[in-house]
């Protein structure tokens, strides 16, 4: 799962922004809502977040 921020790697708080991007969306492809279960199963993933100038 490749996630594209509008924030440039130069920007202070960029790599803690992209951080944070990564464990919410984490947390929740991990939820165990019945909802999740049932997209998410067993099925391996991987996040990227990406800033605006490419660079991960």
């Amino acid at each position: 799962m490749d996630i594209w921020v509008s924030l440039k790697s130069s920007e202070p708080d960029s790599r803690e922004h992209g951080d944070n991007i990564e464990k919410v969306l984490k947390e929740y492809l991990n939820s165990n809502s019945k909802e999740m279960q049932k997209m998410v199963k067993n099925d391996s993933y991987k996040i990227n977040v990406y800033s605006k100038d490419k660079k991960k």
